[in-house]
């Protein structure tokens, strides 16, 4: 009888862990048409197909769903950077994997995208323990990614400035895809992996050509 009661317990823990990733999920989906501030708890409810009162079950309330959010999304997009460390790759194959599994990653989640350094950023600092947090993620986050600038300079493929400038670089075009007004090619289009690669190496190799 325990052991039955046990297992019930841990698919109840199971089912309350999709159900929490859905209301996320669901509230990510409304950031695409709504900013944050105008989104509602029972249009969460709604979009998630949960009664709000169980919604509350799952958080208690917008603001924690949606710290829980960015602390989830942030995570997702720390594992994407920390697999360069395992990359045996060249730097510039290394390099293009990561970008286009970023820019996949960005199309996937637009709404959190589009909306993370507005209202949801606001969030955060209104509660605090957000700071602390960014920046401590922010550091993790770097460090893969100064090696694998650092793997380009070692191969000659960068070099003539730092690898934390070729990353801040990198980090400002990548986020500037989702912007409405900036890094976008002659017709208009966001840049695409492709495209970002050969402006990092047009800008800093020292013997930069066309990339086939």
């Amino acid at each position: 009888m325990t052991q039955k009661h046990s297992t019930q317990l841990t698919r109840r823990e199971r089912d309350l862990v999709r159900h929490q990733a859905e209301a996320m999920d669901a509230a990510e989906r409304l950031l695409v048409k709504l900013p944050y501030s105008s989104i509602t708890v029972q249009a969460i409810a709604e979009e998630a197909e949960f009664s709000v009162g169980y919604l509350y079950k799952l958080f208690p309330s917008k603001d924690e769903l949606y710290l829980s959010l960015v602390e989830a999304r942030k995570s997702e997009i720390f594992q994407l950077v920390k697999k360069v460390e395992k990359d045996e790759s060249t730097f510039e194959e290394s390099l293009k994997t990561l970008v286009g599994g970023i820019l996949d990653w960005f199309q996937a989640h637009q709404g959190f995208v589009r909306d993370n350094r507005s209202e949801l950023m606001v969030l955060f600092k209104r509660h605090h323990k957000s700071v602390e947090a960014i920046a401590k993620k922010d550091a993790e986050m770097r460090r893969p990614l100064l090696a694998l600038f650092q793997k380009g300079i070692d191969e000659g493929q960068v070099n003539g400035t730092s690898a934390d400038l070729m990353a801040r670089t990198l980090r400002t075009l990548l986020w500037g895809t989702m912007s409405d007004d900036i890094h976008h090619d002659a017709e208009g289009e966001s840049l695409n992996a492709d495209q970002i690669v050969q402006i990092i190496l047009r800008t800093y190799s020292p013997h930069w050509k066309e990339h086939e």
